[in-house]
């Protein structure tokens, strides 16, 4: 157990002349507090980052006892406090891995503090400084591995925005201050103020590779008086608790938002004479590279803004779309703000300057809120909580990748950290946000066409969800699918989309379609960072004809089983073997016992051939047990055979897209000092469907009359289904 220091002190001072009390006996002080700090702790093999956000809140009422000299004695009558501690951790090294939530131990300890009002010139200042206002954490898991070094990490950077110089630490006497200042009508029964700071410091230890960043933001109010007059109200016209920030283009917004706002009387009616100039500002807006996670524009202007073509009314909007006025003489106004990143965030405040008066009001949204977050984000860790809802991650830490299904070789996640997948992604010029339980999978499909059955194909197989329609620059060179990282981003991995084309086949060439592996990448089934490209040749059928027995025929879809096959690959999945082997026979005549007789001769080579000393003979038998007549017109030119192997690419499941059906013979494995390659009339099975045994089956099931051919999958290959990995952080 753990304490977060929340470092906030109001204390009220002020020159005294005489003047009239407020006409009422009580001053009512509210505070509202929020500190973020975020933590990261890096060695060469594990990475330690936490979020820590702490929210106080609190509500004084002082009775005046006395106004001599128009200086007010004041008696605490009644305190309300509140805090709140929120955000969690997540800790990753090559052996172990862990994350973490964090909460508040025990409520809060009341602001020591004093309110002064100078009631003649109706002026004060409030002094923001140190009161270490402290509250223990509790994280659950208590011992998750790095959980008590993040907190320090977290206590450190709070405690840093607040010292002076910033990133040294201090005793309670050394603490900063900052002068807020104020000013009322004072003519008026009634006291009406209030304001906002906000502040940042970084606090880094370069030798350790420790880092933290604290920021802080404070609202107060401070009334007195007769009960006020007027209000300014929020009112969103949308669903404001459900809406999401979307993107499209770098000038173009995704979506916008829209509040009203009002003066109201007390009973909340609208206002009949009152009327106000209203003044617009985004505080702590974002500015994250681009707009999603993969946009090809990676410019950093604010996330939100407020333009002048949504808003015709408004009055000297600032160039980065932050601030803007209205009119005079106003008793409503409304303001659109502009999404322009998928993970657009900021806050919006509005004051309201009562013509002809002193008075300032501040805008509020549910009685209370006067700093209102868009979205709505009341855990504050930067993802609108409608989405963390709906997707049942609320809570979660936001650099989490926990994506189960499908459950694949067992490793959770797609390389998509929550906060990644809530931020989103450009498919064709549209903004999309994928699942963060289901795992993903990005294609650029340069083919066209009738790929797309076969990746449809691959897709009901895998029960990934399959994003096929990005532009190559959505894809990039890099193939980097969550390219664009903030400096504060949450990231796991680098993790990269397939890029799926064509090509033309020559004679040298003998394969159909393959992944071809990335610059330095060995071949052999990996993730999607371990291949440059996935070819198919476009003279490739898109069905092939099998003879069963006799003259039965079956027509399997070939094309679309090829383009799931090699995608597969790219998804960690292997062949039921790598046994199979590709020789070449020839017709050879030799002269002995008193006659010529003609062999076959097998060569592993064809350059071999006609040089039967560097082959071996063989005899070609049916698969019932018959021989083949030699047709030496037919075998007098070297033949590629492909030979399949027991516990070879053909074996296994034989409805396994990820099985070999292109078999010319196979060795007679049952007699394994033989010489015969065993033909058959009945041709291969063209696989459809995803094993989930590793079992023989069909031609290869054990026990099958008159023979079996190829056997179950050799050890470790085979069912496929459970082989599938699409994150790049492992293999």
């Amino acid at each position: 157990m753990k304490r977060l220091v929340m470092c906030i002190a109001l204390f009220f001072s002020a020159s005294w002349a005489c003047c009239a009390a407020p006409d009422d006996d009580k001053v009512t002080l509210t505070i509202n507090a929020t500190c973020v700090a975020d933590s990261t702790g890096k060695t060469s093999d594990s990475l330690l980052k936490e979020k820590v956000t702490g929210t106080l809140r609190e509500r004084a009422v002082y009775r005046i006892v006395s106004s001599a000299g128009g200086r007010l004695e004041l008696e605490l009558i009644d305190n309300q406090t509140s805090i709140e501690i929120s955000g969690g951790g997540t800790y990753k090294s090559p052996i172990e891995s862990a994350s973490w939530t964090l909460k508040t131990g025990h409520p809060a300890i009341r602001v020591q503090g004093g309110v002064d009002i100078n009631t003649m010139d109706g002026t004060g200042n409030i002094i923001i400084g140190n009161f270490m206002q402290e509250a223990e954490i509790q994280a659950s898991p208590e011992d998750a591995p790095g959980g008590r070094f993040a907190v320090d990490m977290a206590e450190m950077a709070i405690e840093a925005a607040n010292s002076i110089p910033p990133g040294v630490f201090f005793d309670s006497n050394e603490s900063f201050l900052k002068e807020l200042n104020f000013t009322f009508d004072p003519k008026s029964k009634r006291i009406s103020a209030g304001g906002q700071a906000n502040y940042q410091t970084t606090w880094k230890d370069e030798s350790d590779n420790i880092a933290s960043t604290s920021r802080l933001s404070v609202n107060y109010t401070v009334t007195s008086g007769v009960p006020e007059e007027l209000r300014a109200v929020l009112i969103p016209r949308e669903d404001y608790k459900k809406w999401l920030p979307k993107a499209k283009g770098p000038d173009t917004p995704g979506n916008t938002i829209t509040f009203d706002v009002e003066l109201r009387d007390p009973e909340g009616g609208k206002a009949k004479e009152k009327t106000a100039q209203f003044e617009i500002e985004l505080l702590e807006t974002s500015r994250h590279p681009g707009s999603t996670m993969n946009s090809p524009w990676t410019g950093v202007d604010p996330d939100l803004k407020i333009l002048k073509v949504n808003n015709p009314a408004l009055l000297d909007i600032s160039a980065d779309g932050q601030t803007a006025k209205t009119a005079k003489g106003l008793k409503s106004a409304s303001i659109t703000v502009s999404s322009f990143d998928g993970a657009a965030m900021g806050k919006l405040t509005v004051l309201a300057r009562i013509d002809g008066e002193d008075t300032v009001l501040t805008a509020q949204l549910d009685s209370h809120l006067t700093e209102v977050s868009i979205p709505y984000d009341p855990d504050g860790n930067t993802i609108a909580d409608a989405w963390e809802e709906a997707n049942d991650v609320l809570g979660k830490p936001i650099d989490s990748d926990e994506d189960a299904e499908p459950q694949g070789d067992g490793h959770n996640g797609d390389g998509l950290t929550v906060w990644e997948e809530y931020r989103g992604f450009l498919e064709d010029g549209k903004h999309i946000r994928t699942n963060p339980k289901q795992k993903d999978l990005f294609i650029c499909d340069t083919y066209g066409g009738r790929s797309k059955r076969g990746i449809n194909r691959f897709a009901a197989l895998t029960k990934l969800a399959v994003h096929d329609k990005l532009t190559l620059e959505e894809l990039s060179p890099s193939r980097v699918i969550n390219r664009n990282q903030g400096q504060d981003s949450t990231h796991v991995v680098d993790q990269h989309g397939l890029l799926l084309d064509g090509f033309h086949k020559t004679e040298k060439e003998n394969f159909n379609g393959m992944a071809v592996p990335a610059p330095g990448a060995p071949w052999e089934p990996g993730t999607p960072k371990s291949f440059d490209r996935i070819i198919l040749d476009r003279a490739l059928p898109d069905t092939v004809t099998r003879l069963l027995t006799g003259e039965t025929t079956k027509i399997h879809e070939y094309f679309v089983r090829t383009v799931a096959h090699e995608l597969l690959h790219c998804c960690n999945v292997w062949h039921h073997g790598q046994r199979d082997a590709r020789v070449f026979w020839k017709a050879e005549t030799f002269e002995e016992y008193g006659g010529r007789y003609i062999y076959i001769i097998e060569y592993d080579n064809k350059d071999d051939a006609g040089h039967p000393e560097k082959g071996r003979r063989i005899l070609m038998r049916h698969e019932d047990g018959g021989y083949y007549d030699i047709d030496i017109s037919f075998w007098s030119q070297p033949r590629l055979i492909y030979l399949g192997e027991h516990h070879g690419q053909h074996s296994g499941d034989e409805d396994c897209v990820m099985r070999y059906a292109i078999s010319d013979a196979f060795k007679s494995w049952d007699e394994p000092n033989s010489r015969f390659r065993l033909r058959w009339g009945p041709e291969e099975t063209v696989g459809q469907g995803l094993c989930v045994l590793p079992t023989g089956t069909g031609v290869n099931k054990e026990g099958r009359k008159p023979r079996t051919r190829y056997g179950d999958a050799d050890k470790g290959r085979g069912a496929c289904a459970h082989k599938i990995c699409v994150n790049d952080l492992y293999h």
